[in-house]
This record gives C-alpha cells, structure tokens and sequence, in this order.
C-alpha cells in the first residue's frame, strides 16, 4: 500500500515518526539522506491516476517544494505494478527548470498513454505540453508543445483532469481560462495541432464526459457557482458555445472529477472543504454522487 510518507496533502508537509507520531522531519531536509531521490517536494495535490494497458497504476501529483507554483516546482510521478501492494520510490519527473511544471493529466487512449501537463512560469509557453507511450510509461516520446492553429484567447497553462474524444475522433483538453472559466483545447490530427474551440464554461477547473448525444457535458468548478450550486456548462459545437445551468449540488472549492461508465451512468465527485449534507457518501472531504447520464 502507499507509505503514510506520501499521502497527498495540500500545502502540508508530509512528516513521520515511531508510531505514527510527528517528529517534524520533512522529505525536502531530510528524504535524500535516506535514499529518496533529491527534489521531491513537501506538498503534493491535484492527483492524476491512470490505468496503463499492463495493467499498472500510475499516478502524478504537483511536487511542491514549499509552495504552490514556486519556480522549482515539478511533477511527481510513481506507479503501482500489476499485482503488487507496494508503490515504486516516487521521482520529480518531469522537470522543466524553473518553469513550476504543473497539473498532470494522463490519458489511456485505447493502449496509447498521454502525458499532459503545463508550465505556469514558462516564458512564452502554450497551454500545455505532453508525451506519449505505447509500452504502459516503461519509455516515452520527446515532450511535444501544443502547436496552435487560430486564435488563442486568454488560458491559464493547467490542465484539467478529463480528456474525451469526440463522436467524430476529436480529442478535446480541458485547460483552466482566465479567472472562472475553462476552455477546451481540441485536435482533429491526433495531437499535431490544437485549435482554441473558442468557447469558456461557467467554472474554473470544468471536468467533461461526453453525452450519449455527442454534447460536451461541464461540470464546475473551483470557486464559481450558480445561487450557491455548481455549474454545468453543455456544448453542442465543439466548444464554441456553452449553455450554462447550475447542478443539484452545492459548489466546490476545489476539482471535481467525472466519469461515464459503459452502462451509462455519470459519477461524478466534488471535492469541499467541509461538508455535512444529507444523503451523500462521504470519503475524506469528497462526496461521490451518481445521476443518470442525459
């Protein structure tokens, strides 16, 4: 199982102890001396987990020296081997120098794997970079930059958790806008290119599944809300236009993560602070609710 060592936690440095009491010891000053790879961070969050074709779990984490965005900030990524109950030592991988390498998405795309993530401190830099593997990680492509086609409007470099194809074969990328929107990025080539779909959904952080009927369905985000409840945001164009509505649920502070399974049923998990509601099943801060997909 993963070590109390590496329990995701934002902005709190993950500390351990004989029996379980603190002793004030963090990874930053203390980790390297006991075999663990220099840079990794005090604080980890926005957990990115993906199932490779093997059968493997991988899993990527902001790796935050002391806080958020720090220029030195990079990945942190580890995987959890078919079969096995213990986790490979974690590593700051990938690192960008100085760039705050930030938000890591990974994508199964039918045995290729996807590896997004984006650079907030890079000068200049695109929504997003990426790599790919067709071996489950074992080896990687060169980081490929998004090279954009039309006009880009405005975009914070973070991915978000929730990468779809399209009825017609067209990948769409959820990345933070400016302030509480979103926006999707698309590709009609499989990655050569992206195009800004022109569109901004009612919430920062917007996670998407697509409808039975083809629509791009939004959910959030972090901050926003519609009298109090979480926005949804559906697109029937790509991404150029959203109708905007709130959801049932109260709005997150944080992201939220959706997914569409193969009998059809939506599940989708907000992620509050604090929540005391009736008639949710609560795990760690995070209510799981399950609605019937449109």
């Amino acid at each position: 199982m993963m070590p109390e060592l590496f329990r995701v936690e934002h902005r709190a440095a993950p500390r351990w102890g004989r029996g379980g009491k603190q002793c004030g010891r963090d990874m930053r000053t203390v980790g390297w001396k006991i075999g663990l790879a220099p840079g990794l961070g005090t604080a980890y969050h926005n957990s990115a987990v993906q199932v490779c074709p093997n059968g493997d779990l991988l899993a990527a984490y902001y790796n935050t020296p002391k806080e958020e965005n720090d220029p030195d900030q990079t990945i942190l990524t580890m995987r959890l081997r078919y079969g096995s109950e213990d986790w490979d030592m974690p590593e700051p991988w990938p690192d960008f120098a100085d760039a705050a390498d930030a938000a890591p998405v990974i994508w199964n795309d039918n045995g290729r794997m996807w590896f997004f993530w984006g650079s907030p401190r890079l000068l200049g830099g695109p929504p997003f970079q990426y790599m790919t593997s067709t071996d489950s990680g074992a080896t990687w492509s060169a980081v490929t930059l998004a090279s954009l086609s039309g006009a880009v409007g405005k975009f914070t470099p973070q991915p978000i958790n929730s990468v779809v194809r399209g009825r017609d074969g067209v990948i769409y990328l959820p990345v933070d806008g400016d302030g509480g929107n979103s926006v999707l990025f698309a590709s009609r080539d499989g990655g050569a290119s992206w195009s800004d779909t022109g569109g901004r959904t009612g919430g920062r952080h917007t996670t998407f599944v697509v409808g039975k009927d083809g629509a791009l369905i939004g959910f959030g985000g972090k901050n926003t809300n519609i009298d109090g409840f979480m926005p949804k945001s559906i697109s029937r164009d790509g991404g150029k236009t959203y109708e905007k509505s709130k959801t049932p649920f109260p709005a997150a502070r944080q992201r939220s993560a959706s997914q569409l399974d193969s009998t059809g049923v939506r599940a989708l998990v907000l992620r509050r602070r604090r929540d005391q509601s009736q008639g949710n099943r609560q795990q760690g801060g995070r209510r799981i609710r399950r609605a019937e997909q449109r």
